[in-house]
């Protein structure tokens, strides 16, 4: 085992810090002070560990370091990150300075307490060295007129030059790492992008050229160059690179390309090719289209062979070519030869080829430069001229149209006198019945010749435009359409003159021009928009839109579009409907015609549109007649709710009915059956048990038909309300009274939750009663037996707030919105499972209403009970004065003499004979005249009459009974089944004292008697 394997680890590793005179290692505790100093830092600082034990570090430090805080701060930082590092200069013993490089360690014990510092460094001459060398590089790269930047090895931007940072006009900072991405123009970027991070994977060169964005904000172009630095294993180490404007230089070679494309394009347009043989090389050198002319490949710089060319020459004109050539050369004559070129399926292409031998100062020929000219076509027009004429001759003479060649003749003034006929076709004797017309003078053939044609010949060979004009030849009775043109500029006294009989023409232009009138005058006139138009594809050739090619005014009427001749259902409306559009779209497809009634949304109305395609389907023209039928559609809606409101109406007066006599005879029943027990057994408990049953039953129809009769006067609008201060715990208490005896007789129980606090209210008593104890009664009946109900009410604001609440069948959510409607059932199984008719909650809303107030229903469907809920406008308590006191006692009835006429006999009776049992003495009459000879005789007190009397009516009979002698202080009273507000005013009108409805209460008629003839 060798010496240092004896040791210890910390032996061995205290002989290399202690030994190693390369690195200065030093410790120091928390504090600063010096620990530990070796070999190391005694020679790089001349201090030996003896004098340094215990010092503070800062000795080393240089006085501006000091001064500037460096020592506390490279402590913090190393406590803070771990290490911090430490290049720079150091004070050394003797005063002088050494440049150092290292790091700054903070030494923790396992639990992360800090224990000191370590502090290694060693001498940086070299890296000043580096330092300053890499100041003197900056220099040299800021004197280029490149843009000198760098990179790592990870491709990330590290260092830009001044140049850079003065074309972007940008700091440091923002370029660095890939900061230098934004200044790049954004549509070179993605390719800048792939291009360098492609040579940052392949460690491989870079030459781009991009926009780059100048510090005046306009981009320029750029060439950006880069290289790998490569360390002694191949590896990058970082990247050199350089940008160089070369913005004038690309435009320059821009505009130099687009005058050699522009040449180019001349040449190609004229199908002109140029050549430049080299006599002493043997090659060619060609341009693209001399190339193109001949079927071979293009020059790539180099030159082609010759025989290159002589190959593509048909094998016919060859020989003569290269003679052509030959003899150029050799003669200094100028070249010139026509030659063809075969092309594919037996084409040619006809070339004509042109040049100059150019020769050395020894007479040697050098360059032999020529064009050559594709002439296919002109042969072809030669041709063609050729053919053109053969056709000419054979129109000439086919044409039913006249054709005349004229030549002017001139007199001595140079104006022109006559005018000879050099062509005429056979349809021109057909046309103006002349023949043998060719070769002669116009005045000879035409004695009455008119010399106006003298100037129109003249004004069409001075401008050179064709003359054109309508004349009736009246000798014949024909119109002819004459249309006058020079022939050529070579011919300047020649004109053709074309001849056309338009006389079926015109003819047929007055009868399409008074069609059109007519057209126009109902076009014009009709009441239905009128449209054609032409349809529209889109890319993928379904109908997108569609053009207006006429319109009539009705359309700008009913659409309120105006002047879109010419414009596109898309920039009239912004958002047609798509469907009418397929339609249309259909209908040029198919041919069949469209009608169909449909909204717009655009118009906010309907339309009643028929659309019929015009011409073929490739014309794509559709005619559109529409009206606006809003109106009539909004009359049919409107008629056709009006049926279904009145079929409803009708079904519910029919279910009504039903219902009401269902509810009339229910009580009926009880009432005979009562009368026949009294029959069978008149003993006084029978009796009495039958009246109580009979009482009620009446009771009840009597509150059936108050209902009726309280909903005619509400829907009349003729129902008075007695308003005046009430306190509103006494109408509860009126109400729950009232209803008491139905909740008792179904065992309910019954609560009451209501404030004590008086809540006064402006209204009328009896009126709220009847609304509270309808709901009441309801709540009842709607609730299966031992059920509960409760009735609450407490202030809420100004208001009072009313519950009856019971927890019964409830109401379904679809029947909830119906429940306030008149002849409505609140509960499922209709009048006949639980009786009413119907109208009970319809009254309490109206009444509810009247009062100011509101009602509303909460129910969460069938069997969950419902609750309605009333709002009630309150008023403050009224002085004491005018509070509402106990009615006064009526007054004692004292027997009198009182009529009864009525021509229901039973009723007449029984009432006289209920008015006898009070002590009066009474006589009945059955009509008008029976009672006026009673009365004679009986002197009435107090008369009762019924208003519907057969013959001579109630209101009649009162008159009548007060002309008697000795009855004008007669008291009236009507006793009628009519009870409206004007059925009252037409009884005072006649004189009535009182106006009592049947069936009238024998109490109420007590009272009114009493207070009469008291």
């Amino acid at each position: 085992m060798g010496v240092l394997e004896q040791l210890s680890y910390e032996q061995r590793l205290q002989l290399v810090v202690g030994q190693d005179r390369e690195l200065a290692l030093i410790t120091t505790g928390p504090d600063g002070l010096v620990v530990d100093w070796n070999a190391g830092a005694e020679a790089l600082f001349g201090w030996t560990g003896q004098e340094m034990a215990g010092q503070p570090l800062t000795l080393i430090f240089t006085p501006a370091d000091i001064a500037d805080g460096v020592p506390a701060r490279e402590m913090q930082g190393a406590a803070d990150r771990g290490s911090a590092a430490d290049t720079r200069w150091h004070r050394r013993k003797d005063g002088s300075d050494v440049f150092v490089q290292g790091a700054l360690v903070a030494l923790r014990l396992p639990d992360g307490t800090l224990a000191g510092f370590a502090k290694r460094v060693r001498e940086a001459s070299l890296a000043l060295t580096l330092r300053q060398s890499e100041a003197t590089l900056r220099a040299m790269i800021n004197a280029t007129p490149h843009m000198v930047w760098s990179a790592d090895a990870a491709g990330q931007c590290d260092y830009f030059n001044d140049k850079m940072l003065a074309f972007t006009g940008l700091p440091q900072q923002a370029l660095m790492g890939e900061g230098w991405a934004a200044s790049v123009d954004p549509e070179d970027l993605p390719a800048v992008r792939e291009a360098w991070n492609q040579a940052v994977r392949g460690a491989t060169s870079l030459a781009i050229g991009f926009r780059l964005r100048h510090h005046s904000g306009c981009y320029r172009w750029v060439l950006c160059r880069a290289e790998p630095v490569l360390d002694a294993h191949g590896a990058v180490t970082r990247w050199m690179g350089t940008s160089t404007d070369i913005h004038d230089q690309k435009i320059a070679d821009a505009r130099l390309r687009d005058a050699r494309q522009r040449l180019e394009a001349t040449l190609s347009a004229g199908s002109i090719g140029t050549w430049n043989y080299n006599l002493v090389e043997d090659r060619v050198h060609a341009d693209r289209n001399m190339a193109q002319l001949h079927g071979i490949r293009a020059d790539s710089g180099e030159g082609l062979a010759p025989e290159l060319f002589f190959a593509a020459i048909h094998e016919d004109d060859r020989a003569e070519v290269r003679e052509c050539i030959e003899r150029a050369i050799s003669g200094g004559n100028q070249f010139s030869a026509h030659y063809r070129v075969p092309l594919p399926f037996g084409q040619v292409r006809h070339i004509d080829a042109r040049g100059k031998v150019e020769y050395a100062a020894d007479g040697s020929p050098l360059w032999f430069p020529g064009a050559a000219i594709d002439i296919t076509a002109l042969r072809a027009s030669q041709e063609e001229l050729r053919m053109r004429e053969a056709r000419y001759r054979t129109l000439f003479n086919a044409i039913d149209e006249g054709f005349i060649v004229l030549e002017m003749v001139y007199g001595e003034q140079g104006a022109i006198v006559d005018h000879r006929y050099l062509e005429a076709n056979d349809a021109v004797a057909a046309i103006i019945g002349r023949r043998d017309m060719v070769g002669k003078l116009a005045s000879e053939v035409f004695p009455d010749y008119s010399l106006a044609w003298h100037e129109m010949f003249a004004q069409v060979l001075r401008s050179g435009e064709t003359m054109r004009f309508i004349a009736e030849i009246h000798g014949r009775k024909r119109w002819i359409d004459f249309s006058i043109c020079k022939i050529g500029d070579d011919s300047p006294d020649q004109v053709a003159v074309f001849l056309r009989d338009i006389t079926e023409m015109k003819r047929r232009e007055e009868a399409l021009r008074r069609g059109e009138e007519r057209y126009r005058a109902l076009f014009n006139s009709i009441e239905q928009g009128f449209a054609v138009i032409e349809m529209i594809d889109d890319a993928d050739g379904n109908p997108y839109d569609f053009r207006f090619l006429e319109v009539n005014p009705a359309l700008g009427r009913i659409t309120g579009l105006q002047e879109v001749v010419g414009k596109t259902l898309r920039e009239l409306v912004p958002n047609p409907n798509p469907d009418w559009i397929a339609e249309y779209g259909r209908v040029v497809r198919t041919g069949e015609a469209l009608q169909r009634i449909d909204y717009s949304a655009a118009l906010d109305g309907w339309l009643d549109v028929s659309a019929v395609r015009v011409g073929p389907a490739e014309h794509r023209q559709l005619a559109l007649v529409f009206s606006d039928v809003t109106e009539r559609r909004r009359h049919d809606e409107a008629l056709q709710t009006l049926a279904e409101d009145l079929a409803r109406a009708n079904l519910r007066q029919h279910e009504f009915l039903a219902t009401l006599a269902h509810e009339l005879r229910n009580p009926l029943a009880p009432i005979r059956a009562s009368l026949e027990l009294m029959r069978l057994s008149p003993d006084g408990a029978t009796v009495a048990k039958a009246q109580e049953i009979m009482t009620r039953q009446v009771d009840h129809m009597v509150h059936l038909v108050d209902d009726l009769l309280d909903l005619a006067r509400i829907t009349s609008g003729k129902i008075v309300l007695k308003k005046a201060p009430v306190l509103l715990q006494y109408v509860l208490r009126g109400a729950a009274e009232a209803a008491l005896p139905l909740i008792r007789a179904r065992h309910h129980a019954f609560r009451q939750h209501v404030d004590q606090e008086p809540m006064w209210m402006e209204g009328d008593a009896n009126r709220l009663v009847q609304v509270v104890s309808n709901l009441l009664t309801n709540a009842a009946k709607y609730t299966p037996e031992h059920g509960a109900v409760t009735l609450s009410a407490r202030r809420e604001g100004d208001h009072a707030r009313i519950e009856v609440a019971d927890n019964g069948i409830g109401i379904a959510p679809e029947a909830q919105p119906h429940v306030f409607e008149m002849f409505s059932q609140a509960g499922a199984g209709g009048a006949l499972a639980y009786g009413g008719l119907g109208i009970g909650l319809n009254l309490v809303k109206r009444l509810t209403e009247k009062h100011g107030g509101t009602v509303r229903l909460e129910s969460a469907g069938a069997g969950q009970g419902a609750t309605f809920t009333l709002l009630l406008p309150l008023r403050e308590a009224p002085p004491a004065s005018a509070a509402p006191s106990e009615a006064p006692a009526p007054p004692a009835t004292r027997p009198a003499r009182i009529l009864v006429v009525d021509d229901n006999i039973d009723a007449a009776d029984m009432l006289g004979q209920i008015l006898q049992f009070e002590g009066h003495e009474v006589t009945v009459a059955y009509d008008a005249g029976d009672a006026l000879a009673h009365a004679a005789r009986f002197q009435p007190e107090v008369a009762v009459l019924d208003i519907g009397l057969p013959g001579m009516n109630g209101l009649q009979l009162a008159e009548a009974l007060r002309g008697e002698a000795g009855l004008g202080e007669v008291k009236l009273i009507a006793l009628t089944g009519w009870g409206t507000e004007q059925d009252r005013r037409r009884t005072r009108a006649a004189g009535f004292d009182a106006h009592l409805t049947k069936p009238v209460s024998i109490d109420a008629l007590h009272a009114q008697i009493a207070q009469l003839v008291s």
